[in-house]
């Protein structure tokens, strides 16, 4: 299968849902439908987490069953200094991945906020952590999937338009565009109760494409760091023509309410090799370590000579004693860790992908790789 076939394939893949065939991917779930501990937030001028506001809160969706993830501004009684407020996946980042969402654009628009940022919000992709933003840094550096209403300050003609914060694109032609937005071919602009699917096949530093309604509406290449004034008060640096490769999945709030009722995504780095049983036919970038990883399933226990096994997403810990274990992504971030006595069971959070799974014990190291199932 070549480049332009899996690609094909991997877009056949906007309607269809995990399942264990070789054929078929693993969606994680970003939004849990229970809490937030899984993302962290920036709001301009305040601390990291700091949301005494509740600006990003968990809530019962509107004429659908379950809880969505809302941006809600109803304690706002004015925008007051336009504080932009953001929030990311913290377990960990995306380089080649499939990402979508969807929404409902509901409520009124907070008092006081610009008339561009009317019915406006965007889904961040490969941003930068909400950990690394300045005190009163305004935008993410990410490139923005915008999504907007139809009554949009910006008179867009579509959702899912893209807009570029400290990072610039290139066009089919190779030309470097200076555009800090650029509007979707048209396509249909929903409120509530109305909800709308947003999506984005994202490619490293190669293609990015973005679709609504299930149809492709804006295709750009090749994202460089571009130091274009967007961005300020940031104390990461942009560094002009580096290339941007990967990053945070985050939502960015502008005043106007909006509620997801799922923000999932669908990784495509792993193991290419289809005689090992860890290949999947939609990945577009190898890597090798995962042929030879161990999948975590029901009842498939890894061997004793580790001291531990899996069931699920529970570990169990059989030797005696005092341990430190811990579980790292793949860019050396660690997603979980703990201290404690063995034998003991914990549960290992819902991270897909792969990990590796470290237990210390006196003078022992045992190391693991898995594959960490949803």
């Amino acid at each position: 299968m070549n480049t332009r076939e899996r690609i094909s394939a991997v877009l056949g893949l906007l309607t269809a849902f995990a399942s264990a065939g070789p054929n078929d991917t693993v969606w994680t779930q970003l939004f849990n439908g229970t809490d937030l501990k899984d993302w962290e937030v920036k709001i301009t001028g305040h601390p990291l987490n700091w949301d005494s506001l509740q600006t990003f809160r968990v809530a019962p969706c509107v004429n659908d069953p379950g809880n969505c993830l809302e941006l809600n501004y109803s304690n706002y009684t004015n925008w007051n200094g336009t504080p932009w407020s953001h929030i990311g996946y913290k377990p960990r980042t995306f380089t080649h991945y499939l990402v979508r969402a969807e929404y409902q654009l509901f409520g009124t628009q907070a008092p006081g906020t610009p008339t561009y940022s009317m019915q406006q919000s965007a889904l961040l992709l490969h941003s930068q952590t909400m950990a690394s933003h300045g005190l009163n840094q305004d935008w993410s550096i990410a490139l923005e999937l915008q999504i907007v209403g139809p009554s949009n300050g910006v008179k867009a003609v579509g959702t899912a338009n893209v807009c570029t914060d400290g990072i610039g694109y290139h066009n089919a032609a190779g030309t470097l565009v200076a555009d800090h937005c650029t509007n979707a071919t048209a396509n249909p602009m929903t409120l509530a109760p109305t909800w709308t699917a947003v999506s984005a096949l994202v490619l490293g530093d190669s293609v990015i494409k973005y679709f609504a309604a299930g149809q492709n509406v804006f295709t750009f290449y090749k994202p460089v760091q571009r130091n274009d004034g967007s961005v300020k008060n940031n104390t990461l640096p942009i560094v002009p023509n580096t290339p941007v490769t990967g990053g945070t999945i985050g939502i960015q709030g502008e005043g106007a309410p909006i509620r997801f009722r799922k923000v999932e995504v669908a990784d495509l780095v792993g193991c290419m090799d289809p005689a090992s049983a860890n290949y999947k036919s939609y990945y577009l970038k190898s890597d090798p370590a995962a042929c030879t990883a161990t999948s975590i399933a029901p009842g498939g226990p890894l061997p004793e000579s580790f001291a531990f096994r899996t069931e699920g997403n529970i570990l169990s810990l059989t030797l005696a004693g005092a341990f430190t274990a811990s579980l790292r992504n793949l860019h050396g971030q660690t997603i979980w860790e703990t201290r404690g006595q063995a034998p003991a069971r914990y549960a290992l959070p819902r991270h897909t992908g792969l990990g590796f799974l470290t237990v210390v014990q006196a003078q022992r190291v045992f190391t693991r790789k898995l594959i960490l199932g949803p």
